[in-house]
């Protein structure tokens, strides 16, 4: 009796460590499939990587075409700005061209002259007005302002809005902000 039992305890033995060796089966093939996915992902994350490093070279490739190409627009609007200076400058060295105006008779042509006179007169006067609001403005400021007058220009007073386009808790958060500024 006593060989039956040992043999069952051997038999009961067995059975447990046949399932230990299939735990341990199953664990190690978990871990190998654990392990691949670790592998899948850190090729992944590689190819991610070097996918960026990519992006971030067209990026600085780009972002040193817009400089240059800003750089080149500074230097042309430059350009320009001179061209005009230097246009403006003939113009008022140089007569106006006169336009030959066909088949006008006389009536039309002196008119057309009288016209030409009133327009320039006006110009005039409309200059020395703005030469002298400026110069009334020029006076009536204080030093240290007219450079911030000059800087920026008059923003128009912004309206107060009706308290009836505003919700409650817009009104409340407004109240709350004009008592917080004082």
């Amino acid at each position: 009796m006593a060989e039956l039992r040992d043999w069952q305890q051997d038999d009961d033995g067995a059975a447990q460590a046949h399932e230990r060796v299939r735990r341990a089966e199953e664990r190690a093939r978990q871990a190998e499939e654990q392990r691949v996915q670790a592998e899948g992902s850190c090729f992944a994350a590689e190819r991610r990587r070097l996918d960026a490093e990519r992006r971030l070279e067209q990026v600085e490739a780009l972002l040193q075409e817009a400089r240059l190409a800003g750089e080149r627009t500074r230097k042309l609007v430059f350009e320009l700005i001179a061209v005009a200076a230097q246009l403006r400058a003939a113009l008022s060295r140089s007569p106006v061209p006169t336009v030959a105006v066909p088949c006008l008779d006389e009536a039309a042509i002196a008119e057309r002259a009288e016209m030409t006179d009133a327009l320039a007169a006006a110009v005039e006067r409309l200059r020395a007005r703005v030469a002298e609001v400026k110069a009334v403005e020029h006076e009536s400021l204080p030093a240290g302002e007219e450079s911030v007058r000059a800087a920026a220009p008059a923003a128009p007073e912004a309206r107060k809005p009706h308290k009836h386009s505003l919700s409650a808790i817009a009104r409340l958060r407004n109240k709350r902000k004009q008592r917080k500024q004082g």
